[in-house]
């Protein structure tokens, strides 16, 4: 991850040394740009992201006047760090706030978690169980990871810690059922929150991607979570 960010750096640098003119037009930048984008690209930046970043620089670069004491270079950074910005402006989200609006609803709140194997999410599950409890809501956790040797287990050794229902069936079972039980189980004892595993998948495998697909169109999940591995790239978004 550091070699990324050095590389990314060291390719924005050269292309801000380059803006030595007091006026610039879409020939001048070109070849700049591109070699700016050829170095996002091997860094890894998503593709869409680097078309935004491509389109801010080149609109706020080309065709532009430059007085003496403004910096060329100083604008491209600040175009670069706005398009960064609008890229990554997600609106706000809060959990505790839509799960209390479901509880105000008299429904149960079912958050799904899903991603590849061995990111987390059954631990992430446990975490935010005590998070949830913490201000003040009541869990109940869906053990619907019914493929991966002792994900039911592993479930059974952190609920009792948390003193949190684990709904399960056996091994193989169907994971749409497992969560549709723990729902009807949240329903009938006014549990706020219902946290569901799933099992590990990656979007190259058809049938198991369709399975999630059931499991979220049985449960119409009010949140799901992705767990994912900080250095897996745009196979993330895939």
């Amino acid at each position: 991850m550091r070699d990324l960010f050095d590389r990314l750096r060291a390719r924005v640098s050269r292309f801000t040394k380059q803006l030595t003119r007091r006026a610039l037009t879409e020939k001048d930048i070109q070849d700049i740009l591109s070699d700016l984008e050829s170095g996002l690209l091997e860094s890894d930046v998503a593709l869409e992201v680097v078309d935004k970043i491509m389109e801010e620089a080149r609109l706020a670069l080309t065709g532009r006047s430059y007085g003496l004491g403004e910096s060329i270079a100083d604008t491209a950074m600040g175009s670069i760090k706005g398009a960064i910005r609008a890229v990554l402006g997600l609106q706000p989200y809060s959990l505790l706030e839509e799960a209390s609006k479901a509880r105000k609803e008299g429904r149960p709140f079912l958050v799904l978690f899903v991603g590849y194997n061995g990111t987390g999410k059954t631990t992430t599950i446990a975490k935010l169980a005590k998070l949830l409890m913490d201000n003040g809501f009541t869990c109940v956790i869906a053990a619907s990871d019914t493929y991966r040797a002792a994900a039911i287990e592993q479930l059974e050794y952190h609920a009792p810690k948390l003193n949190v229902k684990m709904i399960k069936q056996k091994r193989g079972s169907d994971s749409a059922a497992v969560i549709y039980d723990a729902m009807d189980h949240a329903r009938a004892k006014k549990v706020d929150v219902v946290l569901a595993d799933s099992a590990g998948r990656v979007h190259t495998n058809v049938n198991l991607m369709d399975e999630i697909g059931k499991v979220v169109r049985v449960n119409r999940p009010d949140a799901v979570i992705f767990v994912g591995d900080a250095l897996a790239g745009n196979d993330i978004v895939q």
